[in-house]
């Protein structure tokens, strides 16, 4: 009987319950700012055309974290941010550029989780930004 319940207390797991996500009118724009300031900016200086939220316009000499474009352009980078239900913020990252490059074509979407913490909550998504619409 002993090694019953000695076998039952060993299989007990402690799983903390989810920090939920901050809230109020800053909340978003404030995680935001946080992981790109902490994660991001300083890396390549495209990602300085990420506004916490909103657009910006500006001219970037490469696409985050890489191709070079085939020569400085135009791009406008627009920063969306929503809470998910599993408690991870869902930001998006989108750099469009004014004209097509040879080697950065539109341009990119990102998205990125970031946790209640502020930290990168793993996972994510990127793809390559077809032709404007007419």
């Amino acid at each position: 009987m002993l090694d019953l319940v000695d076998g039952i207390v060993k299989s007990i797991r402690y799983d903390p319950p989810v920090t939920p996500l901050p809230t109020g009118p800053a909340a978003a724009a404030d995680a935001a700012r946080g992981y790109l300031a902490a994660s991001l900016v300083g890396a390549d200086p495209s990602w300085a055309c990420f506004p916490p939220e909103g657009s910006r316009t500006m001219t970037v000499s490469s696409l985050p974290n890489g191709p070079p474009l085939e020569r400085p352009r135009e791009a406008t980078c627009t920063t969306t941010i929503v809470a998910t239900p599993m408690q991870v913020w869902a930001m998006t990252l989108e750099m469009r550029l004014a004209e097509h490059d040879s080697n950065g074509g539109w341009g990119t979407r990102m998205t990125v989780y970031i946790g209640p913490d502020g930290e990168g909550a793993g996972g994510g998504t990127s793809e390559d930004l077809g032709a404007p619409a007419p």
